[in-house]
């Protein structure tokens, strides 16, 4: 079976002017009854006062076993 998951997160201080965003989209595939393997890229934010923003996009791959 195939699935795939996309989501979005974003959080706001208004005392310490602290802003984060993150994203991502997914892909996993269960190539048999004990492996699954997995894909997800996505991106990081941080936008605070008094600093650079930091962006950072992310590839991370993943395998799943079970006995």
């Amino acid at each position: 079976s195939l699935r795939s998951t996309a989501y979005y997160g974003t959080a706001e201080t208004d005392v310490l002017e602290k802003k984060r965003s993150q994203w991502g989209v997914n892909l996993i595939k269960q190539v048999n009854q004990h492996l699954k393997v997995g894909v997800e890229y996505g991106n990081y934010a941080i936008d605070d006062e008094g600093i650079l923003a930091v962006d950072s996009d992310y590839l991370q791959v993943s395998a799943q076993m079970s006995f």
